[in-house]
C-alpha cells in the first residue's frame, strides 16, 4: 500500500506459508488484488505433488479481496507444498491475458 504504481506494472502479493485448519473446507485467507492494477486477478491453488486444483477464485477487481474460500475437499494433517497461480487479465474485456505468477508455498494443516 502507498507505492507508485502506473499503468504498466502489475503489483503481485507473496505468500511464505499458509496454514489451514485440518477437516475444514471454509478456510479464511485474504487474496487480494492491489489497488491500482490496470487488471482483475484470478488465484488458483494447486498441489504441486498431484496437480490437484483445490481452489480457484472468480475475477477480482483492483483493490479487492477473496476473504473466505472454499476447497475442493477438506484435508487431513500434514504438511503440503501448494503452488499459488495469480492470473491477470484485462479490465477493458475481462479475457485478454496479462502477466501473471506462481509461487510455491508450504501448506501448514493443522
Amino acid at each position: 500500500e502507498g507505492g507508485q504504481t502506473n499503468e504498466n506494472q502489475i503489483i503481485l502479493p507473496g505468500y511464505v506459508e499458509l496454514t489451514f485448519p485440518a477437516g475444514e473446507q471454509e478456510i479464511e485467507i485474504v487474496l487480494p488484488n492491489p489497488k491500482g492494477n490496470p487488471c482483475y486477478f484470478r488465484y488458483t491453488l494447486v498441489m504441486e505433488e498431484t496437480g490437484e486444483i483445490l481452489y480457484q477464485s472468480r475475477l477480482i477487481p483492483p483493490g479487492q479481496a477473496v476473504l473466505q474460500i472454499k476447497l475442493s475437499r477438506p484435508l487431513p494433517k500434514g504438511d503440503y507444498s501448494v503452488l499459488i497461480g495469480i492470473d491477470s487479465v484485462s479490465l477493458a474485456d475481462g479475457r485478454t491475458p496479462m502477466n501473471g505468477g506462481e509461487q510455491k508455498v508450504l501448506l501448514k494443516v493443522r
